[in-house]
């Protein structure tokens, strides 16, 4: 646990060094978190397994969610997932107080090569927080998005609402 506690306090000293913003690979704590959307007309949600994951808590717990936020910059990057779907939304967060446009937001599904990464701009594409506890590294919120891959097929994320702890450098 220690070893585990350095490589943690290393990861975050190193990604704050650098210009550029680092995916986050460890969060904290996931007991209450999920996330849960429709994409293309279906339910996703997820939340706690015990399926391995690149996400991981410090107690090597899958959250299904996973949010670290650069204090330096104001870029938060969050990760909803499960084995069938990824879905990473990155966006600046100086005002959590209104709906936020991504900076990025990508959806990969394991059943397909295609990446959508490609925001369409008449999309309603944003993140609102309903709560922001940076004290206890808390966040509630929903989003939505559509997203087109290379061939121009469009994935629509709608109705997402999401529940986490992050991590902050």
């Amino acid at each position: 646990m220690k070893n585990l506690f350095c490589f943690i306090f290393v990861f975050a000293f190193l990604a704050s060094c650098s210009d550029e913003v680092q995916e986050p690979a460890v969060v904290i704590s996931c007991e209450d978190d999920y996330a849960e959307c429709t994409i293309n007309d279906q339910l996703f949600t997820t939340g706690f397994s015990e399926e391995p994951s690149e996400f991981l808590t410090t107690t090597d717990a899958n959250c299904g969610i996973a949010a670290v936020l650069d204090t330096n910059t104001d870029i938060l990057i969050m990760h909803v997932f499960d084995e069938n779907h990824h879905i990473t939304m990155r966006m600046e967060v100086a005002d959590m107080n209104e709906p936020i446009e991504f900076l990025s937001v990508r959806y990969s599904a394991s059943d397909s090569d295609a990446l959508h990464d490609q925001p369409l701009e008449d999309a309603n594409n944003y993140i609102q927080f309903e709560q922001h506890d940076s004290t206890d590294e808390f966040l509630k919120g929903e989003f939505n998005f559509r997203v087109k891959n290379a061939q121009g097929n469009v994935v629509a994320v709608t109705n997402g609402s999401f529940k986490c702890n992050y991590h902050s450098f």
